[in-house]
C-alpha cells in the first residue's frame, strides 16, 4: 500500500520537503584492457632485465602478475 503525501500529512503534519542532491560521479574501477603499447614496453623491459619476478613487474606496471605471466609465456 502506498500512502500519499497528503495521507503522510493527515498523520503526521507537515514533512519537510527534500532536496535533490546531484549524485557524484563513479569513478571508474576494475580492470581496464591493455593497449599494445603498454604491451611492447613490458615485453622490452622483461627482455632487458630477465631476472625480475612477477611480483616485482606487476608492482612496477600496475598489472596482476598472472597478466604478467601471460605476456611472457606468449612471447619467449
Amino acid at each position: 500500500m502506498n500512502l500519499s503525501r497528503e495521507a503522510i500529512e493527515r498523520l503526521m503534519g507537515p514533512q519537510p520537503t527534500i532536496t535533490k542532491t546531484v549524485a557524484v560521479e563513479k569513478t571508474k574501477e576494475g580492470w581496464s584492457p591493455m593497449t599494445e603499447k603498454e604491451k611492447a614496453n613490458i615485453l622490452r623491459f622483461i627482455k632487458e632485465n630477465p631476472t625480475f619476478s612477477y611480483k616485482e613487474l606487476s608492482k612496477k606496471f600496475g598489472r596482476a602478475p598472472s597478466v604478467i605471466w601471460v605476456l611472457r609465456k606468449k612471447n619467449p
